[in-house]
């Protein structure tokens, strides 16, 4: 079949794997560059690929098939030749987001594939969406998460569309931070929900759908539709989201958070909504001033040490930190006063300051 405009093979080619690359068929642009000569000509010429055009072989092509480094000794020219005279006459066209969504939130269920150790398994699964984000619930203890855990990729056929993603796996249905989860969920599958959501062992899935085909005809003619969707995780800015704590901004602070974020401050044993966390944060009486000590991440997950003071006050704060999709869905915080040590301890003159020159009960920055 055609595999690409010049005549590449994709699917024996190594920056498949390398680069994550789906095949200029389907890319709008190289990941090497900008553009590139031969699929920008072809297309413009709507031609699948080179083979069928009356200039075959071009100048462009030709230099490209025999380059020194990057040429293939002129086998992508037959590859061309091949699929011309077994007249392929598939042609591509784009897919919208928007087109994808609509599919989504129209179908109630979706065929589930996933694959590990050389084993490949389906199922049908009920879900909701947020956008091109797909969610559904499983026992843990099933074959398909524990597929999942040694490959997150997987597969999707929804409504007559293939598609892929990636997968990530969340907590209980019923745990604080998947509450939105589990109200989008009651209200498509009722049916569902209370059978389900009290399984101990019940979590939530979340799929970030990448790419998408489906099959068509546009004036008898088949057509392959493909939407390649990036959904690259913003990144979380630890400085400033502490800057935006100290200087109490209650209007850049909720940026840093998911709506139906849970903030727990365990040394005086609350917890509080967003909403809650913001007022109590920009509403705390005195001028403060403070900065970041120490960030430790992993995965979706982060531990930050802070000092914040003002006057005649100091705390050491430790925050653990989780999120979803660059934003805080779980923030810990664990307050300490700061302060010199206890005088028995001064008296048995052991030990040496961590820093040099700063005394202990006031920031020195």
């Amino acid at each position: 079949m055609v595999e690409s405009r010049c005549g590449i093979e994709c699917s024996k080619c190594e920056y498949k794997e390398k680069k994550n690359c789906q095949g200029c068929l389907v890319i709008d642009k190289p990941f090497w560059g900008d553009s590139c000569p031969v699929k920008s000509c072809c297309e413009a010429r709507k031609h699948h690929h080179c083979g069928e055009c009356p200039d075959f072989p071009c100048d462009v092509l030709t230099e490209m098939a025999y380059a020194e480094e990057e040429g293939d000794n002129g086998k992508r020219i037959e590859n061309c030749r091949r699929w011309a005279n077994k007249d392929y006459k598939i042609g591509t066209c784009s897919l919208s987001a928007e087109e994808v969504i609509a599919v989504l939130e129209k179908e109630k269920s979706f065929t589930l594939a996933t694959s590990a150790h050389g084993r490949v398994s389906t199922r049908a699964m009920s879900h909701v969406n947020d956008g091109l984000t797909v969610y559904f619930q499983t026992g843990s203890d099933y074959l398909k998460v524990q597929q999942m855990e040694a490959n997150p990729n997987v597969a999707l056929s929804v409504g007559g569309y293939e598609m892929e993603g990636k997968v990530t796996l969340l907590g209980h249905p019923l745990d604080t931070e998947n509450r939105l989860f589990a109200e989008i969920y009651k209200k498509k599958h009722p049916q569902y929900t209370d059978i389900w959501s009290t399984y101990e062992k019940e979590i939530v899935v979340k799929v970030e759908i990448g790419l998408v085909r489906q099959w068509r005809y546009i004036d008898g003619k088949p057509f392959i539709a493909v939407g390649q969707f990036s959904q690259e995780t913003p990144a979380f800015n630890a400085e400033k989201f502490i800057a935006d704590v100290v200087s109490q901004n209650a209007e850049a602070l909720p940026v840093h958070f998911a709506p139906n974020a849970v903030i727990r401050w365990y040394e005086t044993n609350e917890e509080l909504t967003l909403p809650e966390y913001v007022r109590a944060n920009c509403e705390y009486p005195g001028e403060w001033r403070g900065a970041l000590e120490r960030v430790m991440e992993s995965n979706n997950e982060m531990s930050l040490v802070y000092r914040i003071a003002s006057e005649g006050m100091e705390f050491l704060v430790t925050a653990f930190v989780k999120l979803d999709n660059g934003k805080i869905i779980q923030l810990d915080e664990y307050f300490c006063v700061c302060g010199t040590a206890p005088q028995w301890r001064q008296d048995m003159k052991i030990g040496k300051p961590i820093v040099e020159g700063k005394a202990n009960d006031t920031i020195g920055w």
